[in-house]
């Protein structure tokens, strides 16, 4: 009946910390991500180099 006991609890701590382990992670993501956006962490790309006069060309 020992044995059994152990095994449970032994499962039971293995669930938790895992639970917790995956929470804290996905926490630390979404927050990160979010900090990121707020405090301009967010990485331009240019996909084309346009025109350096200033002017907008309307294209027909």
């Amino acid at each position: 009946m020992k044995a059994r006991r152990w095994v449970a609890l032994g499962i039971g701590l293995f669930i938790l910390l895992f639970s917790l382990i995956t929470t804290v992670s996905f926490a630390f993501n979404t927050y990160s991500s979010t900090t990121e956006t707020f405090f301009g962490g967010v990485e331009e790309k240019i996909v084309r180099q346009g025109d350096t006069s200033g002017q907008l060309h309307c294209w027909k």
